[in-house]
């Protein structure tokens, strides 16, 4: 069966009182990521396993990670192993496989940590499904 079986969402609103993000993942073994609102990340993570948000995670179970300096330069939809100037891939992907679980994690960056940024972070658990 194609699809995806969604275990769990995962989103929290910033200090701020920004809107939740809501994730969604798409059948197959290379993924479209996307995400609404349409606000930009810096960073894309996916692990294998269930990770909440804050949790932290063991560096071997990285399925793929991407990073930009700039703050904004991720846009919805994202396909997994995307990768363009100016996008660093901290993990390189490796392969999914059907059947098992994973959870992608994303984060827009704030400008600065002094707390007076908004910022968005979200995750989400999926099995991936050929």
């Amino acid at each position: 069966m194609l699809g995806f079986v969604l275990l769990s969402v995962l989103a929290i609103k910033s200090a701020l009182g920004m809107p939740d993000i809501d994730i969604n993942v798409s059948s197959g073994l290379t993924p479209s990521i996307s995400w609404t609102p349409e606000v930009a990340m810096s960073s894309i993570r996916i692990l294998e396993g269930t990770y909440d948000l804050g949790q932290p995670f063991d560096r071997d179970k990285v399925m793929w990670w991407i990073e930009s300096g700039d703050r904004e330069a991720l846009h919805s939809p994202i396909s997994y192993g995307y990768s363009a100037q100016g996008i660093s891939a901290i993990h390189q992907p490796r392969g999914l496989a059907s059947g098992q679980t994973y959870t992608v994690y994303m984060l827009q960056t704030p400008r600065s940590f002094s707390g007076d940024d908004e910022f968005y972070q979200a995750a989400e658990t999926f099995i991936a499904r050929e």
